[in-house]
Protein backbone atom coordinates (compact mmCIF):
# COMPACT_ATOMS: atom_id res chain seq x y z
CA UNK A 1 0.00 0.00 0.00
CA UNK A 2 3.05 2.62 0.47
CA UNK A 3 4.25 2.06 -2.41
CA UNK A 4 0.92 2.53 -4.34
CA UNK A 5 0.66 5.83 -2.21
CA UNK A 6 4.62 6.68 -2.64
CA UNK A 7 3.72 5.81 -6.76
CA UNK A 8 1.19 8.69 -6.89
CA UNK A 9 2.56 11.16 -5.35
CA UNK A 10 6.13 10.85 -7.20
CA UNK A 11 3.45 10.78 -10.54
CA UNK A 12 1.68 13.86 -9.17
CA UNK A 13 4.62 16.06 -8.28
CA UNK A 14 6.11 15.72 -11.86
CA UNK A 15 3.18 17.30 -12.90
CA UNK A 16 2.07 21.12 -13.49
CA UNK A 17 -0.28 22.50 -10.94
CA UNK A 18 -3.69 21.94 -11.92
CA UNK A 19 -6.36 19.23 -12.11
CA UNK A 20 -4.49 16.25 -13.10
CA UNK A 21 -1.47 16.68 -10.44
CA UNK A 22 -4.56 16.89 -7.84
CA UNK A 23 -6.31 13.94 -8.61
CA UNK A 24 -3.03 11.68 -8.52
CA UNK A 25 -2.40 13.24 -4.76
CA UNK A 26 -6.34 13.34 -4.27
CA UNK A 27 -6.19 9.40 -5.23
CA UNK A 28 -3.14 8.82 -2.74
CA UNK A 29 -5.19 10.37 0.05
CA UNK A 30 -8.06 7.90 -0.90
CA UNK A 31 -5.69 4.62 -0.76
CA UNK A 32 -4.14 5.93 1.96
CA UNK A 33 -7.75 6.24 3.88
CA UNK A 34 -8.59 2.57 2.49
CA UNK A 35 -5.67 0.82 3.99
CA UNK A 36 -6.53 3.39 7.43
CA UNK A 37 -2.81 4.17 7.52
CA UNK A 38 -2.92 7.56 9.11
CA UNK A 39 0.79 8.16 8.61
CA UNK A 40 0.51 8.08 5.02
CA UNK A 41 -2.63 9.31 5.37
CA UNK A 42 -0.78 12.76 6.68
CA UNK A 43 2.02 12.50 4.34
CA UNK A 44 -0.41 12.52 1.18
CA UNK A 45 -2.58 14.82 2.54
CA UNK A 46 0.80 17.23 3.17
CA UNK A 47 0.99 16.78 -0.90
CA UNK A 48 -2.47 17.58 -1.57
CA UNK A 49 -2.43 20.77 0.33
CA UNK A 50 0.95 21.76 -1.76
CA UNK A 51 -1.18 20.95 -5.34
CA UNK A 52 -4.61 21.92 -4.50
CA UNK A 53 -3.62 25.15 -2.89
CA UNK A 54 -1.10 26.26 -5.83
CA UNK A 55 -3.43 24.63 -8.58
CA UNK A 56 -6.62 26.78 -7.82
CA UNK A 57 -8.72 24.68 -5.18
CA UNK A 58 -8.11 26.17 -2.18
CA UNK A 59 -11.24 24.59 -0.70
CA UNK A 60 -9.55 21.07 -1.50
CA UNK A 61 -6.56 22.42 0.48
CA UNK A 62 -8.51 23.67 3.42
CA UNK A 63 -10.36 20.52 3.90
CA UNK A 64 -7.27 18.43 3.76
CA UNK A 65 -5.44 20.93 6.18
CA UNK A 66 -8.02 20.81 8.62
CA UNK A 67 -8.16 17.12 8.53
CA UNK A 68 -4.25 17.71 9.05
CA UNK A 69 -4.19 19.84 12.16
CA UNK A 70 -7.16 17.42 13.98
CA UNK A 71 -4.21 14.28 13.81
CA UNK A 72 -1.95 16.83 15.11
CA UNK A 73 -4.15 18.39 17.75
CA UNK A 74 -5.14 14.36 18.61
CA UNK A 75 -2.02 13.28 18.83
CA UNK A 76 1.29 16.04 18.51
CA UNK A 77 3.92 13.79 19.23
CA UNK A 78 2.79 11.35 16.19
CA UNK A 79 1.84 14.29 14.14
CA UNK A 80 3.78 17.43 14.77
CA UNK A 81 3.09 20.90 13.81
CA UNK A 82 6.01 22.51 13.73
CA UNK A 83 8.53 20.23 11.79
CA UNK A 84 10.50 19.45 8.56
CA UNK A 85 10.41 21.80 5.76
CA UNK A 86 8.30 23.81 4.14
CA UNK A 87 6.11 21.23 2.62
CA UNK A 88 5.70 19.70 5.83
CA UNK A 89 5.52 22.32 8.58
CA UNK A 90 2.18 23.03 9.20
CA UNK A 91 2.85 26.19 11.41
CA UNK A 92 4.51 27.42 8.31
CA UNK A 93 2.21 26.05 5.32
CA UNK A 94 -0.62 27.56 7.31
CA UNK A 95 0.52 31.12 5.45
CA UNK A 96 -0.07 29.62 2.70
CA UNK A 97 -3.52 28.60 3.16
CA UNK A 98 -4.52 31.49 4.24
CA UNK A 99 -3.08 33.01 1.61
CA UNK A 100 -4.60 31.19 -1.11
CA UNK A 101 -7.81 31.11 0.73
CA UNK A 102 -7.68 35.23 0.83
CA UNK A 103 -7.14 35.03 -2.96
CA UNK A 104 -10.26 33.01 -3.65
CA UNK A 105 -13.66 34.54 -3.86
CA UNK A 106 -15.25 31.05 -3.31
CA UNK A 107 -13.80 31.98 0.60
CA UNK A 108 -15.88 33.83 2.75
CA UNK A 109 -14.50 36.61 4.94
CA UNK A 110 -16.05 34.75 7.84
CA UNK A 111 -14.17 31.58 6.62
CA UNK A 112 -10.75 33.96 6.53
CA UNK A 113 -11.37 35.50 9.80
CA UNK A 114 -12.09 31.75 11.44
CA UNK A 115 -8.49 30.72 9.79
CA UNK A 116 -6.76 33.85 10.90
CA UNK A 117 -7.89 33.40 14.45
CA UNK A 118 -6.79 29.31 14.90
CA UNK A 119 -3.36 30.51 13.08
CA UNK A 120 -3.09 33.16 15.74
CA UNK A 121 -3.66 30.91 18.59
CA UNK A 122 -1.87 28.06 17.20
CA UNK A 123 1.42 30.69 16.73
CA UNK A 124 0.85 31.96 20.42
CA UNK A 125 0.54 28.56 21.71
CA UNK A 126 3.81 27.80 19.97
CA UNK A 127 5.63 30.74 21.34
CA UNK A 128 5.53 32.07 17.80
CA UNK A 129 5.38 35.85 16.66
CA UNK A 130 1.88 36.90 14.97
CA UNK A 131 3.90 38.95 12.65
CA UNK A 132 2.90 36.06 9.74
CA UNK A 133 -0.64 36.61 10.90
CA UNK A 134 -1.14 40.15 10.37
CA UNK A 135 0.90 40.67 7.40
CA UNK A 136 -1.53 38.05 5.71
CA UNK A 137 -3.95 40.68 7.87
CA UNK A 138 -2.90 43.57 5.33
CA UNK A 139 -2.91 40.99 2.73
CA UNK A 140 -6.78 41.12 3.06
CA UNK A 141 -6.83 44.10 3.10
CA UNK A 142 -5.74 44.83 -0.38
CA UNK A 143 -6.82 42.44 -1.69
CA UNK A 144 -10.40 43.95 -0.65
CA UNK A 145 -9.12 47.18 -2.56
CA UNK A 146 -10.21 48.37 1.56
CA UNK A 147 -7.16 51.24 1.78
CA UNK A 148 -9.01 53.20 4.26
CA UNK A 149 -7.68 49.80 6.62
CA UNK A 150 -4.22 49.11 5.00
CA UNK A 151 -2.28 51.45 6.83
CA UNK A 152 -3.69 50.49 10.53
CA UNK A 153 -3.12 47.31 9.41
CA UNK A 154 0.63 47.90 8.34
CA UNK A 155 1.42 49.53 11.27
CA UNK A 156 0.16 46.68 13.29
CA UNK A 157 2.15 43.67 10.84
CA UNK A 158 5.50 46.10 11.15
CA UNK A 159 5.58 46.50 14.30
CA UNK A 160 6.01 42.95 15.35
CA UNK A 161 9.10 40.51 15.82
CA UNK A 162 10.54 38.57 13.18
CA UNK A 163 11.13 34.91 14.23
CA UNK A 164 11.52 31.47 12.27
CA UNK A 165 7.75 31.49 10.52
CA UNK A 166 8.12 35.04 9.42
CA UNK A 167 8.67 35.51 6.03
CA UNK A 168 12.27 36.84 4.35
CA UNK A 169 13.25 40.02 4.03
CA UNK A 170 12.26 40.42 0.54
CA UNK A 171 9.32 39.13 0.45
CA UNK A 172 8.37 41.50 3.32
CA UNK A 173 9.51 44.34 1.30
CA UNK A 174 8.07 43.72 -1.29
CA UNK A 175 4.47 43.24 0.62
CA UNK A 176 5.25 47.10 2.33
CA UNK A 177 5.84 47.79 -1.47
CA UNK A 178 2.76 46.64 -2.34
CA UNK A 179 0.61 47.84 0.12
CA UNK A 180 1.97 51.25 -0.46
CA UNK A 181 1.04 50.54 -4.50
CA UNK A 182 -2.51 49.76 -3.11
CA UNK A 183 -2.85 53.03 -1.31
CA UNK A 184 -2.24 54.96 -4.60
CA UNK A 185 1.25 56.31 -3.25
CA UNK A 186 3.67 55.35 -6.08
CA UNK A 187 6.39 57.50 -4.63
CA UNK A 188 6.59 55.44 -1.04
CA UNK A 189 6.07 52.35 -2.85
CA UNK A 190 8.95 52.59 -5.16
CA UNK A 191 11.02 53.86 -1.57
CA UNK A 192 10.10 51.02 -0.21
CA UNK A 193 10.97 48.70 -3.10
CA UNK A 194 14.23 50.16 -3.51
CA UNK A 195 16.97 47.19 -1.98
CA UNK A 196 14.61 44.82 -4.47
CA UNK A 197 15.68 47.30 -7.33
CA UNK A 198 18.69 47.78 -6.30
CA UNK A 199 18.84 43.80 -6.51
CA UNK A 200 20.15 43.75 -2.48
CA UNK A 201 17.09 42.07 -1.75
CA UNK A 202 16.08 38.73 -3.52
CA UNK A 203 14.27 35.38 -3.08
CA UNK A 204 13.09 33.07 -5.36
CA UNK A 205 9.96 34.88 -6.12
CA UNK A 206 11.40 38.51 -5.30
CA UNK A 207 12.14 40.46 -7.84
CA UNK A 208 10.04 38.94 -10.92
CA UNK A 209 6.66 39.48 -8.81
CA UNK A 210 7.70 42.90 -7.93
CA UNK A 211 8.98 44.24 -11.14
CA UNK A 212 5.47 42.68 -12.84
CA UNK A 213 3.28 45.00 -9.87
CA UNK A 214 5.43 48.17 -10.73
CA UNK A 215 4.83 47.64 -14.84
CA UNK A 216 1.80 49.04 -14.90
CA UNK A 217 2.05 51.91 -12.35
CA UNK A 218 5.24 53.29 -13.58
CA UNK A 219 3.61 53.51 -16.96
CA UNK A 220 0.74 55.16 -16.38
CA UNK A 221 2.81 57.34 -14.37
CA UNK A 222 5.00 58.47 -17.10
CA UNK A 223 8.32 56.64 -16.39
CA UNK A 224 8.68 54.86 -19.75
CA UNK A 225 12.45 54.63 -19.37
CA UNK A 226 11.79 52.43 -16.01
CA UNK A 227 9.04 50.34 -17.31
CA UNK A 228 10.20 49.37 -20.47
CA UNK A 229 13.63 48.16 -18.71
CA UNK A 230 11.11 46.26 -16.44
CA UNK A 231 9.30 44.96 -19.94
CA UNK A 232 12.49 43.47 -21.18
CA UNK A 233 13.88 42.04 -18.13
CA UNK A 234 10.27 40.16 -17.34
CA UNK A 235 9.85 37.72 -20.04
CA UNK A 236 12.88 35.92 -19.02
CA UNK A 237 12.51 35.55 -15.70
CA UNK A 238 8.80 34.60 -15.98
CA UNK A 239 9.80 31.84 -18.86
CA UNK A 240 7.42 29.17 -17.97
CA UNK A 241 6.84 29.15 -14.52
CA UNK A 242 3.12 29.58 -13.80
CA UNK A 243 3.26 31.01 -10.59
CA UNK A 244 4.19 33.91 -12.39
CA UNK A 245 0.92 34.01 -14.06
CA UNK A 246 0.19 38.04 -12.61
CA UNK A 247 3.59 39.27 -14.23
CA UNK A 248 2.75 37.95 -17.30
CA UNK A 249 -0.87 39.23 -17.12
CA UNK A 250 0.80 42.95 -16.39
CA UNK A 251 3.36 42.36 -19.37
CA UNK A 252 0.84 41.17 -21.62
CA UNK A 253 -1.51 44.55 -20.54
CA UNK A 254 1.87 46.81 -21.58
CA UNK A 255 3.07 45.71 -24.73
CA UNK A 256 -0.87 45.56 -25.87
CA UNK A 257 -1.60 49.61 -24.77
CA UNK A 258 1.81 50.14 -26.42
CA UNK A 259 0.60 48.02 -29.29
CA UNK A 260 4.88 46.54 -29.45
CA UNK A 261 5.68 43.75 -31.88
CA UNK A 262 5.83 41.09 -29.11
CA UNK A 263 2.29 41.74 -27.54
CA UNK A 264 0.39 38.70 -29.24
CA UNK A 265 3.16 36.46 -29.23
CA UNK A 266 3.39 37.10 -25.52
CA UNK A 267 -0.50 36.53 -25.20
CA UNK A 268 -0.43 33.42 -27.44
CA UNK A 269 2.55 32.49 -24.79
CA UNK A 270 0.89 32.77 -21.86
CA UNK A 271 -2.85 31.82 -23.00
CA UNK A 272 -3.32 28.59 -21.28
CA UNK A 273 -2.37 29.85 -17.95
CA UNK A 274 -5.80 32.45 -17.76
CA UNK A 275 -8.59 30.01 -16.91
CA UNK A 276 -6.19 27.27 -14.83
CA UNK A 277 -4.45 26.81 -12.20
CA UNK A 278 -3.37 29.67 -9.28
CA UNK A 279 -6.41 31.66 -7.70
CA UNK A 280 -8.43 34.08 -9.33
CA UNK A 281 -7.01 37.27 -8.11
CA UNK A 282 -3.70 35.97 -9.77
CA UNK A 283 -4.93 35.52 -12.89
CA UNK A 284 -7.16 37.95 -13.44
CA UNK A 285 -5.04 40.28 -14.78
CA UNK A 286 -4.07 38.45 -17.58
CA UNK A 287 -7.37 37.81 -18.36
CA UNK A 288 -7.57 41.52 -19.11
CA UNK A 289 -4.69 41.57 -21.16
CA UNK A 290 -5.88 38.32 -23.26
CA UNK A 291 -9.25 40.76 -23.84
CA UNK A 292 -7.12 43.33 -25.08
CA UNK A 293 -5.09 41.59 -26.94
CA UNK A 294 -7.78 40.06 -28.65
CA UNK A 295 -9.30 43.60 -29.63
CA UNK A 296 -5.95 44.60 -30.91
CA UNK A 297 -5.47 41.21 -32.88
CA UNK A 298 -8.95 42.09 -34.40
CA UNK A 299 -8.28 45.51 -35.06
CA UNK A 300 -5.32 44.39 -36.89
CA UNK A 301 -7.07 41.99 -39.52
CA UNK A 302 -5.72 39.01 -37.63
CA UNK A 303 -8.76 37.76 -35.31
CA UNK A 304 -9.35 34.45 -36.70
CA UNK A 305 -5.33 33.73 -35.88
CA UNK A 306 -5.02 31.28 -33.10
CA UNK A 307 -4.66 32.43 -29.06
CA UNK A 308 -4.47 28.73 -28.06
CA UNK A 309 -5.45 26.28 -26.25
CA UNK A 310 -7.58 27.68 -22.89
CA UNK A 311 -8.82 24.58 -21.42
CA UNK A 312 -6.88 21.09 -21.46
CA UNK A 313 -9.13 19.28 -24.13
CA UNK A 314 -11.06 22.08 -25.79
CA UNK A 315 -9.72 22.76 -29.66
CA UNK A 316 -7.28 25.98 -30.20
CA UNK A 317 -9.30 29.14 -29.43
CA UNK A 318 -8.81 32.07 -31.94
CA UNK A 319 -8.38 35.56 -30.87
CA UNK A 320 -11.93 36.68 -31.91
CA UNK A 321 -13.37 33.99 -29.97
CA UNK A 322 -11.17 34.84 -26.85
CA UNK A 323 -12.04 38.22 -26.62
CA UNK A 324 -15.86 38.05 -25.37
CA UNK A 325 -15.06 34.89 -23.43
CA UNK A 326 -12.19 36.50 -21.54
CA UNK A 327 -14.18 39.51 -20.75
CA UNK A 328 -16.76 37.81 -19.12
CA UNK A 329 -14.38 35.97 -17.37
CA UNK A 330 -12.86 38.57 -15.75
CA UNK A 331 -16.47 39.87 -14.96
CA UNK A 332 -16.78 36.95 -13.28
CA UNK A 333 -13.89 36.79 -10.94
CA UNK A 334 -14.71 40.65 -10.35
CA UNK A 335 -18.11 39.60 -8.90
CA UNK A 336 -17.54 37.12 -7.48
CA UNK A 337 -15.15 39.30 -5.43
CA UNK A 338 -17.97 41.87 -4.50
CA UNK A 339 -19.87 39.30 -3.50
CA UNK A 340 -17.53 38.25 -1.10
CA UNK A 341 -16.46 41.67 0.04
CA UNK A 342 -19.61 43.83 0.02
CA UNK A 343 -18.86 45.96 -2.12
CA UNK A 344 -18.60 47.11 -5.83
CA UNK A 345 -14.71 47.50 -6.09
CA UNK A 346 -13.70 45.13 -7.90
CA UNK A 347 -16.11 45.10 -10.88
CA UNK A 348 -15.38 48.73 -11.28
CA UNK A 349 -11.76 48.47 -11.33
CA UNK A 350 -11.96 45.71 -13.83
CA UNK A 351 -14.64 46.95 -15.38
CA UNK A 352 -12.62 50.33 -16.32
CA UNK A 353 -9.60 48.19 -17.38
CA UNK A 354 -11.29 46.39 -19.65
CA UNK A 355 -12.51 50.17 -21.19
CA UNK A 356 -8.97 51.10 -21.18
CA UNK A 357 -9.60 53.88 -18.62
CA UNK A 358 -8.33 52.43 -15.74
CA UNK A 359 -5.35 53.07 -13.18
CA UNK A 360 -3.13 50.18 -12.47
CA UNK A 361 -2.43 50.32 -9.09
CA UNK A 362 -2.50 47.10 -6.68
CA UNK A 363 -3.97 44.04 -7.30
CA UNK A 364 -5.41 46.13 -10.23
Amino acid sequence: MATEVDDFLREGALMPYGSERVRLHAEAVRVADLHQDLEAGFKARQQLIQSANLGGDPNLALVAFAWCLGQHDADPKRFPANGGGYFTNLLWMYKWVVERAIEHPAISRAKVDELLADMARRYTAGGFSLRPVRKLELQSAVTAQEAERIPAAMAEWLRLRRDSLSDCMACDVDMTSAAHLATHDLKLAREAAKPIFELRMTCAEVPTVTYGRFLLPLSRSGDDEEAQRLAHLLPRKIGINRDYVTPAGALVVYLVERRSRPALPTAQRHATWALVGETPLRRVTLMIGLAKASRLARDMGRGEDSLGILLPNEPATSFAEAEERMTQEAMKVAAAFDARNGHDRFSSTVSKHLAGDGEWWWPL
